[in-house]
């Protein structure tokens, strides 16, 4: 074999190589990754469970009430976890205000201001 094909032998399996390489990292997460990007319709539990386990229109109308419960009982916990964050973040910020002198003090309640005001506006999108 000549130099040249083992020239183009060598560069085209580096270009593949490499292709494969940049597409373990996207699949896999090891690239930098917006988690937005690849955000998924939760499953649908319903068409799920009565299609794998054939449930008849009883079947069905009981799984609705079912899950319409679940999803009270998962929005409850939900709002629970957000107002133990949300105590826990405001005992820190009264705490930590305390060592703070008053310029100090200052820019840090400013600093809060800003990241609420970031949170509210991430919320508005969602």
């Amino acid at each position: 074999m000549n130099n040249r094909k083992k020239a183009w032998i060598v560069i085209t399996t580096i270009f593949i190589f490499g292709l494969v390489a940049g597409i373990a990292i996207d699949r896999f997460g090891l690239g930098n990754r917006d988690p937005r990007r690849h955000h998924r319709k939760p499953p649908d539990f319903k068409e799920i469970f009565t299609k794998e386990l054939n449930l008849n229109t009883e079947q069905q109308v009981k799984l609705d009430t079912l899950l319409v419960e679940l999803r009270t009982k998962v929005d409850e916990a939900r709002k629970k976890n957000v107002e133990r964050y949300d105590k826990a973040r405001h005992e820190f910020n009264e705490n930590f205000i305390q060592i703070l002198d008053p310029q100090q003090k200052q820019k840090f309640e400013q600093m809060l201001k800003d990241f609420d005001d970031k949170r509210k506006k991430k919320e508005r999108k969602e």
